[in-house]
């Protein structure tokens, strides 16, 4: 849940501090506007690309954790002999 609401306050204050938007194409304005704060446009940068991964991170391991309560019981949630045979655990 941390996660969650981090991953989407990274995306906002990414995009919303961004000193200059770049559209679908460049145009020369927006080299000097990103020219004008340079750091500020990486950091900002940074910021909102961590809000993405953090964001996929968390939509798989939520997937991951409906996904393990829909598994039946059956050898396949079981899983391996830990003793190496490569046999299924009986």
């Amino acid at each position: 849940m941390v996660f969650c609401v981090a991953a989407g306050l990274m995306l906002r204050v990414g995009w919303v501090f961004l000193p200059g938007h770049i559209g679908a194409y460049y145009v020369s304005e927006d080299f000097s506007k990103v020219r004008e704060q340079f750091y500020l446009w990486i950091w900002m940068c940074r910021v909102r690309i961590c809000g993405m991964v953090i964001t996929a991170i968390t939509l798989l391991a939520v997937a991951a954790i409906l996904a393990e309560e829909s598994l039946p019981d059956c050898d396949l949630a079981r899983g391996w002999r830990s003793d190496g045979g490569g046999d299924w655990e009986s």
